[in-house]
């Protein structure tokens, strides 16, 4: 199965749902299942941004009540990766209009807190996300890349 790292606090916020769009430099044809894991690093500046009231609330929500718990270096869940598109001079909003009713308005406010929507970068649309009841370690890398499918299964058993 694909997978992608995400550097934390943005790989919790995907598993717990609250963040449903991951903006990247990249785009990707590929679509499907995608297992989102928590990177190894965790910079001091994403420390630090990560205390921003937009991400202590939505953490919060998310069920952390401390940023340093967040796991690292493990796959959290999986999503279905639904679209990938180019970010407009709208930024977020093109995501959120009847044209394109990707999320509801109530949303908005929540991925823009905690996204870069600068246009030109590109938008990975998620929906259906399975977190995991177990975790497991995972060597993650630049990209997509591998994982195997029996401990995706084994890590979505109740």
């Amino acid at each position: 199965m694909k997978a992608l790292c995400l550097l934390q606090p943005w790989a919790s916020l995907m598993a717990a749902g609250v963040k449903r769009i991951d903006t990247r430099t990249w785009e990707t044809l590929y679509r499907g299942p995608l297992v989102i894991c928590a990177s190894k690093r965790w910079s001091q500046a994403q420390r630090d941004m990560s205390v921003d009231a937009a991400f202590q609330d939505s953490l919060r929500l998310a069920g952390y009540k401390e940023d340093r718990r967040l796991p690292l270096g493990q796959a959290l869940c999986c999503v279905d990766l639904v679209g990938c598109d180019r970010i407009g001079a709208d930024g977020a909003r093109q995501f959120f209009t009847p044209t394109f009713p990707y999320l509801c308005r109530m949303e908005r406010a929540v991925e823009e807190g905690l996204g870069d929507f600068t246009p030109g970068r590109f938008a990975w649309l998620t929906t259906n996300v399975r977190r995991f009841t177990r975790p497991f370690p995972v060597r993650g890398r630049l990209g997509l890349f591998d994982v195997n499918d029996r401990l995706v299964q084994e890590a979505l058993k109740p």
